[in-house]
């Protein structure tokens, strides 16, 4: 045993430096921690690791080890030794190797967290936060995740609202079902007919296929027909900016955070400009067939922040568009977007 305890130790110095007091582990640990019991998963005759050190050096300053049982126990003097060398030891290995740095997690990672945590993918809350910090260009070096009063108080306020989104969600859960929003119904729509503030190129306009609507563009005539009810259209001629949002579909609002199946029904068009001075706007008395598809980004508004969920590509023929399944805050909205334009 003393050979066979010798050569593991030194096998153990080439990385430790110099070992333990051997005799020390020989008279009070080798008994059970051996190749042949292994108690408690440690064999001190075989290579440990640095973990397994500190996990000794612990039960032994907390009298933890030997067990109480033990009748023979070893001298206090002698235990004392033993573990300021170990200490020692350890000491100098982790100056060689240096410790890692604990980190909090980045704001996106605390985002997925949540969402695993609470089975609810759908949880916005990572712009609640300030930007990461970043070393070497990566936002998870614990040198650059620094915490300060205001990550703080924005971890508890973004873990309140996850919490009570869920219970929202489990509180009150809608049937499913299928429903149709016209754009002759919103409203932030028909604000935008003849309105002052809302002039040219941003202007929205009512058309029938690829009619002009100028009587109610002069709100001489009600906004919509039942005759003509599927063929109603709102049409405008450029984006409405991802900040402003102020095309949205105000008429319908998610009920409960969850899965949405989107479609969307519409056309591209070609509107020939004014003439004479105004020829930079658009003529929607003389409205043709779309030349070309017009991509659509669909955003949401209304929630923590404004998100891509989807997008789809308006072509010349009517056709209804499928989005797909859509992730939802409660109170959000949706807001098809021009994005070439």
């Amino acid at each position: 045993m003393k050979v066979r305890l010798a050569a593991l130790w030194g096998a153990a110095a080439l990385a430790w430096g110099s070992p333990p007091d051997q005799g020390f582990l020989k008279q009070n640990c080798a008994m059970c921690h051996n190749s042949a019991g292994k108690q408690g998963g440690l064999d001190l005759t075989q290579p440990v690791s640095f973990a397994q050190w500190v996990g000794v050096y612990d039960r032994l300053k907390a009298g933890e080890m030997p067990p109480k049982q033990i009748s023979k126990r070893p001298d206090a003097a002698a235990t004392k030794s033993f573990l300021d060398g170990l200490a020692a030891e350890l000491q100098t290995q982790e100056g060689k190797d240096g410790r890692a740095l604990d980190r909090r997690l980045n704001r996106m990672e605390y985002e997925n967290a949540l969402r695993d945590l609470l089975q609810a993918p759908w949880l916005q809350i990572k712009g609640q936060f300030p930007e990461d910090g970043e070393a070497f260009r990566f936002n998870k070096s614990g040198e650059a995740l620094d915490i300060s009063h205001v990550h703080l108080a924005r971890y508890l306020s973004a873990a309140d609202y996850a919490l009570r989104q869920v219970m929202s969600v489990q509180k009150a859960q809608p049937p499913t079902t299928t429903t149709r929003y016209y754009a002759r119904d919103q409203k932030d729509l028909t604000n935008k007919i003849n309105h002052s503030n809302q002039r040219g190129d941003r202007q929205a306009y009512p058309i029938v296929g690829w009619k002009g609507q100028p009587e109610i563009y002069n709100k001489t005539a009600r906004f919509s027909d039942p005759k003509t009810r599927e063929q109603e259209a709102m049409a405008w001629v450029s984006s409405n900016y991802v900040t402003g949002f102020r095309y949205h579909w105000d008429g319908f609002k998610a009920p409960v955070a969850g899965r949405y199946r989107v479609r969307f029904s519409g056309y591209s068009i070609w509107v020939a400009p004014l003439e004479g001075d105004r020829r930079h706007l658009p003529d929607f008395e003389k409205v043709t067939t779309g030349r070309r598809y017009e991509p659509v980004t669909v955003y949401t508004r209304n929630g923590v922040m404004n998100r891509r969920v989807g997008e789809f590509d308006l072509t010349p023929e009517p056709r209804v568009h499928e989005v797909g399944e859509v992730w939802l805050l409660g109170g959000e909205t949706l807001v098809p977007d021009a994005s070439r334009l």
